[in-house]
């Protein structure tokens, strides 16, 4: 005679069995990805869409660095090169390293602090005990870096706007005889260096969550860590004017202090993560060995913007290959030239790429001449 568990279970295998099969309607799956609220599947879309754009952008890098790699025309035009530099830079810094930061803030955040969702439009639905202070780190570096998006990208918007009506409507508000390409400069940096940070931050707090797990051991310094990071975030703001040092339109001893200055909660992040593995039980798996190799990668980077933070030395080395700036270097083929050459372009074609809509002249061949004194 068989068990009660064994009668049961049969029976309740028999009822699924007789149950009809449903099945699934075609494009229903994708109807169903697409009207998620589900926050891990937002985040999983996030990061897919981030993914697609990476390799548009790494196949524009691959044609400009085919076509660099001997004189002459190989590949592209000139436009089209200027054109492929312009969307490569675009669509790695907006469409992909961006959206990147929101794939991994939408799967992570929600679960770290016990939320069922990413909340909008407030931030309310922690776990109960789940104070400011004992959120986990990759939390409080995606908190600060949304205050930075809602800073900066207004900013952006309201620059393109503004560049749109001078091509379109004939506004005159970039103006060269209005001191238009030094106010697209502020613009543009202003929204440009905190963007470095919004980029930056979740990945400092991504390497912060791997670095306890592979030591072993807790964080070492928690509150020094959340404080250099409101501190980053805060100066972030308020050094974009040191990629303007050569347009002596700055005021270079207040940002050339202030990006000393925000040297110093990075190096207080650095001196926790070695901390942190300092005395603990290192196990070197694949996220530990990338998690060295960003902080070696970054350290490295780190020191150079050190270095550039002296006006005298980056005016010396503003637009050669260890400081070539986007807004005030040229984005045209003429460095092709330069490369093989050694000579740099002429200052017709570095003045034309400083100012938005202007078209890139090519390298004249002949050095820039040096204006003469006068006397009065």
């Amino acid at each position: 005679m068989a068990d009660k568990s064994t009668v049961g279970s049969f029976h309740e295998e028999t009822y699924e069995d007789e149950l009809p099969v449903r099945r699934q309607r075609r494009g229903e799956v994708v109807v169903k990805w697409l009207t998620t609220t589900d926050h891990k599947t937002i985040g999983t879309l996030y990061l897919a869409t981030s993914f697609g754009f990476f390799l548009l952008g790494g196949i524009l890098a691959l044609v400009m660095r085919a076509e660099l790699a001997r004189p002459g025309l190989q590949v592209v035009s000139n436009e089209q090169y200027n054109q492929s530099f312009t969307m490569h830079g675009a669509i790695m810094l907006l469409m992909f390293a961006t959206p990147l930061f929101a794939g991994f803030a939408n799967w992570i955040m929600p679960l770290q602090i016990g939320a069922p969702d990413v909340a909008f439009p407030r931030i309310c639905m922690r776990a109960p005990g789940m104070t400011m202070f004992r959120m986990p780190i990759f939390t409080w570096n995606v908190l600060l870096t949304g205050v930075l998006v809602l800073l900066a990208f207004p900013v952006l918007a309201a620059a393109l706007f503004a560049l749109e009506a001078d091509r379109k409507f004939g506004a005159h508000i970039f103006d060269a005889a209005n001191g238009g390409p030094i106010l697209w400069q502020h613009l543009f940096w202003f929204f440009g260096h905190p963007e470095v940070y919004i980029i930056a931050l979740p990945f400092f707090g991504i390497i912060t969550e791997v670095i306890p797990v592979f030591s072993r051991t807790p964080i070492f310094g928690y509150m020094g860590l959340v404080g250099a990071t409101i501190a980053i975030a805060g100066l972030s703001a308020t050094v974009w004017a040191h990629h303007m040092f050569p347009t002596g339109a700055v005021l270079l001893p207040f940002f050339s202090f202030m990006t000393f200055l925000i040297a110093v909660p990075t190096g207080v992040k650095f001196f926790n993560w070695i901390g942190t593995m300092w005395k603990g039980s290192l196990s070197f798996e694949t996220p530990m060995l990338w998690a060295l190799g960003f902080l070696v990668t970054f350290l490295f980077g780190g020191l150079t913007g050190v270095l550039l933070a002296s006006p005298p030395l980056d005016f010396h080395v503003t637009g050669t290959r260890f400081r070539r700036s986007p807004r005030s270097c040229w984005a045209c083929r003429c460095c092709r030239s330069c490369t093989t050459s050694g000579r740099r372009p002429s200052t017709a074609s570095r003045s034309a790429s400083t100012t938005p809509g202007a078209t890139a002249v090519r390298w004249s061949g002949r050095p820039p001449a040096r204006p003469r004194a006068t006397t009065s």
